[in-house]
């Protein structure tokens, strides 16, 4: 008992807090960065909840979580290699309207993170917010929607900059850009992105074919 009253105080603390600090952040990894401590918080609700469908969960949410980070991740780093170096969200302006497919991928890996029918974290969420639910947690499980709801704010961000905004002085005196541009001559790093991406849509497409697989995997594993 005592164990289990560490876990839901861990849980509670790193959702919160994790939410909270990267609200505040105007430095995009930054943000990323605080937002995947909350996420731990969110794994803790299936681990604490000590069933076959809080572990499956559990399998279902680290997959949808990764991908989403790697489509977010890899989105910067081919902006990087192009000559736009993203720290502050402020570096995106505009950036949706000139490269249409990374403001997508951006845009599907955030909504993804969010939590947001029908991408794959919606349903990662949910999984682990009736195992917790299902188990007996069921304040921990209202912390977390509750602190869930904070990551619209932040996660939202980095769309409306990028689409919502204009360029810098700076971005518009540059030379005329295009998607196929971007994605030139850097096959592994495209070829990588749009795997994530693919992945992100096909869990939140096919979620029922997913969390059997991630069922399967923890009674092969209990076995």
């Amino acid at each position: 008992m005592q164990l289990d009253g560490l876990f839901w105080a861990v849980a509670a603390l790193t959702m919160v807090l994790g939410n909270v600090m990267a609200l505040v952040q105007d430095n995009l990894k930054r943000m990323l960065a605080y937002a995947s401590i909350a996420h731990g918080g969110y794994i803790l609700l299936g681990v604490l909840a000590g069933s076959a469908e809080g572990e499956a969960g559990v399998v279902f949410y680290v997959l949808a979580y990764t991908a989403a980070n790697v489509a977010a991740f890899g989105v910067l780093l081919l902006l990087s290699q192009h000559g736009h170096e993203v720290e502050r969200f402020e570096d995106l302006r505009g950036l949706g309207s000139r490269y249409p497919l990374a403001g997508v991928i951006m845009t599907l890996s955030m909504l993804s993170l969010i939590g947001i029918p029908p991408f794959a974290g919606f349903f990662g969420k949910f999984q682990v917010f009736a195992a917790a639910v299902s188990a007996g947690y069921v304040g921990l499980a209202v912390i977390g929607l509750l602190s869930s709801a904070v990551s619209f704010a932040y996660y939202l961000r980095p769309t409306l900059v990028m689409f919502m905004q204009a360029a810098s002085a700076r971005e518009r005196r540059g030379p005329p850009s295009t998607a196929p541009s971007l994605i030139e001559g850097r096959p592994a790093l495209v070829l990588s992105l749009l795997v994530a991406t693919m992945l992100v849509l096909a869990l939140g497409l096919l979620p029922g074919s997913a969390l059997r697989w991630a069922a399967a995997s923890v009674l092969a594993q209990g076995g």
